[in-house]
């Protein structure tokens, strides 16, 4: 329905707040709701789950050896997240 005024979207998110937790949004459920706004909201919630497992990455993972194959695993999670997000 067309509104006289601009509108703003809210999207609650039940989401953990673990980054690493495995992703329940079903982008499809919402996608064609409010205009161009899903799209848009649905990328800030995978930029924020990135960006809370890059924070790891750089904070908690050991250098050298010792970290390199978690270094290596979380860096494949986010490039797979964000090429799922992106073929969306």
């Amino acid at each position: 329905t067309a509104a006289r005024e601009r509108r703003l979207t809210c999207i609650n998110s039940y989401q953990p707040l673990n980054p690493f937790s495995e992703i329940k949004t079903v982008f499809k459920m919402f996608k064609t709701c409010d205009g161009d706004a899903p799209p848009y909201e649905y990328a800030r919630h995978i930029a924020w789950r990135v960006q809370g497992q890059l924070d790891y990455l750089l904070r908690k993972t050991p250098n050298g050896k010792r970290g390199q194959d978690e270094m290596v695993s979380i860096l494949a999670g986010a490039t797979a997240e964000l090429q799922h997000a992106r073929d969306l």
